[in-house]
């Protein structure tokens, strides 16, 4: 009886352990999607394509040796990607 009763609380215990880490991994979902969202509604805006612009040449700045030209292609990848972004958002 007593081995009954505590194997009814340790399922209880585990199913309100489940229930809590699913709950926490939906609002943590949530948050990562809505982040990202506004972080791509704001680089669509003149002043996120003016604080881009600006990371990007801050970026390029700290490159040494031959990571300059490294970097060089990979800002002029950068537009390509912010279209095929643009074209999959509403």
């Amino acid at each position: 009886m007593i081995t009954a009763f505590i194997a009814a609380l340790l399922i209880l215990a585990l199913g309100v352990a489940a229930k809590g880490a699913i709950a926490h991994g939906l609002v943590i979902l949530g948050a990562w999607l809505t982040k990202n969202i506004l972080l791509l509604g704001f680089l669509r805006t003149p002043t996120g394509k003016r604080t881009m612009s600006a990371v990007k040449q801050g970026a390029q700045r700290h490159l040494v040796g031959d990571k300059p030209r490294i970097g060089y292609r990979m800002a002029n990848r950068l537009p390509q990607l912010r279209r095929s972004l643009a074209r999959r958002q509403p």
